[in-house]
């Protein structure tokens, strides 16, 4: 067993009259959008000003793209904040929150920018509201490089539940690239009863679910689809549904998601492309759950970043596989704004056990 100790560095301040502003490098790890949307999360969490330089550094076109001016917009009006630096192609910005409201809010990204990763944002510090919350985020709901509606509401949110967290989530109208088009309401209702994440201990394969779904295309792509990925799991208990419905933009997703006999649930998905046989990405979804359990474990690779906030807020425990250049990204980016945070991580094989004593806000 190899074993890996990391200590989080405590944050980098710069005093600015009676703020606390915390610098983030934006270049650091993968350098993309992630950074800027747990920044923007952890300084809400915090109270505290964030100043991001070098936003989106790695990537073609650097810089502030028009979803991610999407989201600094609706942490400025979600949280009564205050934005500098926020327009097309920005390098740098700086955000100060408010106070974590509760009430109903609308944002519309605009484009097919995906609402699922703008609701992984602002959850952390919606769930700080002591007053009922609802967000309806319009955009996309099942696009490339991004959580699908499926793994967010099935998978994610469901974890959350499991460690105490009241949130529910519905979706109105799938999005896909290029229009969007989508909407899901996000809805917190505390109060919540949050635990550390005991997720260790993932047990056997219960039931493999399939969630085939298409737009505009016709229901038998998607019947293709379901029937490609059930090959896969004869033996097992397989529930499969399959969906057509409407929208401005034509798709297809599907998503398999197993849940385990200790309570996990692990997902895997594949879109469908122009050109590409639907029994192609029905195989692809179900390959990609097939290396989730081999060797079976409680986070999928998806999962395993969303919830190292949620760790470093409350402590736990989890079983993933190797660890995402995501998941790394995070855990840095948790010890600049949280301080005494202790993450162990210890790799088992295929397998890694990732531990945090919670830190202080």
């Amino acid at each position: 067993m190899k074993g890996l100790f990391l200590w989080c560095a405590h944050p980098r301040r710069v005093t600015l009259g009676v703020w606390v502003v915390i610098e983030i490098d934006g270049s650091w790890g993968e350098g993309g959008g992630q950074i800027l949307r747990a920044s923007l999360s952890l300084a809400t969490l915090r109270g505290v000003s964030v100043r991001i330089r070098n936003i989106r550094a790695s990537r073609p076109n650097p810089g502030l793209a028009p979803q991610h001016l999407a989201v600094l917009k609706a942490f400025k009006e979600i949280f009564s904040g205050s934005l500098q630096g926020a327009y097309i192609g920005s390098k740098t910005v700086v955000f100060t929150p408010g106070e974590v409201r509760g009430g109903r809010y609308v944002v519309d990204i605009g484009t097919a920018g995906s609402t699922t990763l703008l609701a992984h944002a602002l959850l952390p510090a919606l769930l700080r509201s002591e007053r009922d919350v609802q967000v309806i985020l319009r955009g996309g709901t099942d696009t490339r490089w991004a959580p699908t509606w499926i793994h967010f509401s099935e998978v994610f949110l469901y974890t959350l539940r499991r460690a105490g967290y009241s949130v529910e989530a519905e979706v109105r109208r799938r999005g896909f690239y290029p229009r969007g088009g989508g909407e899901i309401v996000v809805s917190v209702n505390p109060p919540h009863s949050p635990r550390p994440l005991s997720m260790t201990s993932p047990g056997e394969v219960k039931e493999v679910g399939i969630y085939s779904y298409t737009q505009g295309i016709g229901r038998d792509v998607a019947k293709r689809m379901a029937h490609s990925a059930e090959e896969f799991f004869k033996g097992f208990n397989v529930r499969s549904v399959v969906e057509e419905g409407r929208g401005v933009s034509p798709g297809a997703v599907i998503d398999v998601v197993v849940e385990t006999s200790g309570g996990c649930r692990l997902g895997s998905n594949a879109l469908g492309e122009r050109g590409k046989p639907a029994e192609v990405v029905g195989r692809e979804a179900a390959e990609g759950i097939m290396e989730e359990l081999n060797p079976i474990r409680c986070a999928d690779r998806h999962l395993q970043d969303q919830l190292i906030i949620y760790m470093a807020l409350g402590g736990g425990e989890i079983l993933t596989g190797p660890l995402t250049s995501h998941t790394r990204t995070q855990i840095w980016l948790a010890g600049k704004f949280i301080e005494g945070l202790d993450f162990k991580i210890k790799e088992r094989g295929e397998l890694t056990l990732v531990g945090c004593v919670g830190g202080r806000m």
